[in-house]
């Protein structure tokens, strides 16, 4: 029988995570490492703020910004709302980057988080 890592309540999601709280691993890659995805707020129409946990280091959250497009063309209106949405996102991301290593930092977690940014 194979038993399928779970995360605990000692590794919940990250606070922006709008998924259902303590969901499971929802991938396995193709090194046999376990992960699950969190997904967050969204910037406009085509941002979605995403991380990827590993099970091999659980609490290591690396947020990443996705981009979605439904091969929409944008006038100078939503090309300017995109600009703003990006630089949005991109602040968004710089904080929540720095709030995250440093939590890894106060736990003795540094490795680990560095490890996650390669």
């Amino acid at each position: 029988m194979t038993t399928t890592a779970q995360f605990t309540v000692d590794n919940p999601c990250p606070d922006w995570c709008t998924l259902e709280p303590g969901h499971p691993v929802d991938s396995i890659h193709d090194d046999d490492r376990r992960s699950r995805g969190h997904s967050g707020p969204n910037f406009g129409a085509h941002l979605t703020v995403c991380s990827v946990e590993y099970t091999d280091v659980p609490g290591v959250h690396v947020p990443f910004v996705e981009l979605y497009s439904e091969s929409e063309d944008l006038d100078m209106v939503g090309l300017l709302l995109f600009a703003r949405h990006a630089l949005e996102a991109a602040a968004w991301l710089e904080i929540e980057r720095d709030k995250a290593g440093l939590a890894c930092l106060a736990t003795g977690r540094a490795d680990a988080w560095l490890a996650a940014h390669q």
